[in-house]
């Protein structure tokens, strides 16, 4: 793919699904009948230096995930390049203010759009961490 013409970003995975989830994910993308749950824990920031002690991220709203292709990295037994596409939340800033009776006051809400997006990763199965890029 030619990542000139396409708006892409990378991000780290924290945490993610085992091997066996991942294989049913693959498994059952386009079965109507069958929904397989996955997760990936995207961070979408940190508040230090990642490799720092203390160091958290904040996580990266990520939606509706399907794995369409599982291939082994050559070298390790648990390494595997995936892609698929999910919604995520890379779109723009909203917000909306609304009147909240029981704080009797406005509120207002700020939220970022779930945009769909195709995704390759770099995923280590044994410490359930790597690498993600969305293509928009």
């Amino acid at each position: 793919m030619n990542t000139k013409e396409t708006n892409f970003r990378q991000f780290n995975i924290e945490n993610g699904p085992n091997v066996d989830r991942l294989l049913d994910m693959f498994k059952y993308a386009f079965d109507k009948s069958v929904s397989i749950p996955g997760t990936f824990v995207v961070a979408e920031c940190y508040t230090a230096k990642p490799d720092s002690p203390g160091a958290a991220y904040i996580p990266l709203e990520m939606k509706d995930t399907t794995i369409l292709s599982i291939e082994h990295e050559s070298g390790n037994d648990y390494c595997l390049n995936l892609s698929g596409h999910c919604r995520v939340a890379l779109g723009e800033r909203k917000s909306s203010s609304n009147w909240d009776p029981k704080e009797k006051a406005t509120v207002c809400k700020t939220w970022r759009e779930l945009v769909y997006a195709r995704f390759d990763a770099f995923y280590n199965a044994k410490t359930r961490k790597g690498t993600i890029t969305f293509f928009i």
